[in-house]
């Protein structure tokens, strides 16, 4: 036995707000796409620009020959000698 369903009462549509709803979700969608490969953009530049920034701070920072704010002072530690030298006997050291 086949079922058989009520007819649903048919709504007038008008295609104008069709139009503006269609026109209004793609606008978005459009904008969420740039928006979304702006900031993708912007974080590979800022990544390319900020490493080799950084790895030259920190070179300059641990040579001692710069001096690189905050960087330097955690950075940078004085050379030891690795061996004292002592005069001969009767002369001086300069």
């Amino acid at each position: 036995m086949t079922r058989i369903e009520a007819p649903v009462p048919q709504q007038s549509v008008d295609a104008g707000s069709i139009r503006k709803i269609v026109r209004h979700e793609l606008f978005f969608d459009v904008m969420r796409r740039k928006a979304i490969g702006c900031g993708g953009c912007l974080i590979a530049f800022l990544i390319v620009l900020a490493v080799p920034t950084t790895w030259a701070a920190v070179t300059a920072a641990k040579s001692g020959f710069f001096s690189v704010p905050l960087l330097t002072r955690w950075l940078y530690e004085p050379s030891v000698p690795t061996r004292i030298v002592t005069p001969y006997i009767g002369t001086t050291a300069q």
